[in-house]
């Protein structure tokens, strides 16, 4: 039973790294810590949270970057890594860049130069994005690995808040309806578009983003997408 159930698992161990600010102005720490919850509690993952300071955020993010992927980046493992907060791109040049608060003179982090990291490491990475204007550069990727990104809209397009039409909102209920059985990141996006397009749930929803499921690699033959399972080998009831 024990060797037919690990036949589900196509990763090792799942580390999870969620990112958001110290000085966030959108209160996504709520949805944050229950998305945490969902990948500890229902699916056994390991998590951790970093809050990026205002002080020096992009050379401390590099820093807490370069910690995660040297402690956990093996073969065979599956890294996420999750931002929640405010997101732009620049004007001329198209690099994204994530921002502390709504003034874009406050602090803020180019993560564009900051992605290498996920693209070298040797094992497979998931980036989620709930924030607006989701465009990471596409560049040639390490030889049999998958990188993708979950993004809460496209690179003109502007997120919904924190509150019950956010895509975390939506990916951590999804989330909660697919343990039990493998899945890919695929169908987690088809599901996720739909409870966002037509509103299910939330009553008088006219909600219409349109949630990315891309591979960062560029060129070539697209990859397939990544597949996630539970590793809990016990029943989980969900108490309301």
């Amino acid at each position: 039973m024990e060797g037919s159930r690990n036949q589900h698992h196509h990763y090792n161990s799942v580390h999870v790294l969620c990112l958001s600010w110290i000085d966030d102005d959108l209160d996504v720490a709520p949805e944050v810590g229950r998305l945490g919850w969902v990948f500890t509690g229902l699916y056994g993952f390991d998590v951790h949270y970093w809050r990026i300071p205002s002080k020096r955020a992009n050379e401390t993010l590099d820093h807490e970057l370069e910690s995660f992927f040297e402690t956990f980046d093996q073969p065979r493992s599956l890294l996420i890594i999750y931002y929640a907060g405010h997101g732009s791109l620049g004007q001329h040049n198209r690099r994204m860049t994530w921002h502390c608060n709504r003034r874009a003179e406050e602090p803020s982090v180019l993560w564009d130069g900051l992605q290498w990291r996920l693209e070298n490491a040797s094992c497979d990475v998931l980036l989620i994005l709930d924030c607006c204007h989701c465009a990471p550069t596409s560049r040639r990727l390490r030889a049999g690995t998958k990188k993708w990104l979950l993004g809460a809209c496209g690179f003109s397009r502007e997120a919904a808040a924190p509150g019950e039409q956010s895509f975390t909102r939506s990916l951590t209920d999804e989330l909660e309806g697919l343990v039990g059985a493998p899945f890919s990141t695929t169908e987690l996006h088809r599901r996720v578009e739909n409870r966002l397009r037509h509103g299910i749930g939330l009553a008088g929803s006219n909600h219409r983003e349109d949630p990315q499921h891309i591979p960062l690699g560029e060129g070539g033959r697209e990859p397939e997408s990544i597949r996630i399972t539970s590793y809990h080998s016990f029943p989980i009831n969900l108490i309301a």
